[in-house]
């Protein structure tokens, strides 16, 4: 009888894990994109800051919306190009900076050795090159 428990309690956690497991990965990338989107704003407000000489460690969340919003309502007519440019780059680098970086980690040896791999050379590859 015990034997016949735990085998409904496997089936019920398989049942249960073939409908949890593509709500997790959907809250994953969900988490991920919000995550980016943060980073992104900060970025293009950084960037943005940087680009008019003033210190970017102060630009907060909200500066590069704030910016373009003063854009829009014609208060900064001459901005529209460091709006457009700290916006593509904030984008860029927040949602296109993870993937590479994975992409450098992963292929980012090649196969090849740091510091090369010669040797001194034996007697036997020295009268295979014929030099003896």
């Amino acid at each position: 009888m015990n034997s016949l428990r735990l085998y409904h309690l496997v089936l019920l956690a398989r049942h249960a894990w073939r409908h949890l497991y593509p709500a997790l990965v959907a809250l994953t990338v969900v988490v991920a994109v919000g995550c980016a989107t943060v980073a992104a704003f900060w970025l293009a407000s950084f960037l943005l800051v940087a680009s008019e000489h003033h210190n970017p460690l102060h630009a907060g969340l909200w500066g590069w919306w704030d910016a373009a919003s003063a854009w829009h309502d014609g208060r900064l007519p001459e901005a529209g190009r460091k709006v457009a440019g700290a916006a593509v780059l904030g984008c860029l680098m927040a949602f296109g900076g993870p993937p590479f970086a994975w992409w450098a980690i992963r292929n980012g040896s090649g196969g090849r050795e740091l510091h090369g791999s010669a040797q001194f050379a034996t007697e036997a590859d020295i009268s295979r090159a014929g030099l003896l």
